[in-house]
C-alpha cells in the first residue's frame, strides 16, 4: 500500500509540474507573441543597431529576403507535387 500512494504521489506531482510549466510556457508565449511590429524590428531594437551599421545591414537583408521568397515558392512547389503524388497513390 506504502508503494501504491507513493506512485500515486509522484504521478500527481509530475502532473503538477507539468501544468504549472504548461501555463508558464503560455504565458511566456502569449507576452511574447502579443507585441506589436514585427520580430526583426524588435531584434535591431534589442541590439541597438546604429544608423550606420543599419545601412551597412541592408544588402545583406535584401539578398535575405530574396533568397526566403526564392525558397518559400520552392516548398510551395514542392509541397504541390507531394500533394499530386498522395492524391495519385491514393488512387491506386
Amino acid at each position: 500500500m506504502n508503494k501504491a500512494r507513493w506512485l500515486l504521489f509522484f504521478a500527481l506531482a509530475v502532473a503538477l509540474v507539468a501544468g504549472v510549466s504548461c501555463y508558464l510556457g503560455s504565458c511566456f508565449m502569449h507576452a511574447f507573441c502579443s507585441r506589436k511590429g514585427d520580430a526583426h524590428e524588435w531584434i535591431h531594437q534589442q541590439l541597438n543597431i546604429s544608423a550606420e551599421e543599419e545601412k551597412g545591414l541592408e544588402s545583406y537583408e535584401k539578398s535575405f529576403a530574396e533568397k526566403k521568397k526564392h525558397y518559400e515558392e520552392v516548398i510551395r512547389l514542392t509541397n504541390m507535387e507531394l500533394a499530386q503524388a498522395i492524391l495519385e497513390s491514393q488512387g491506386d
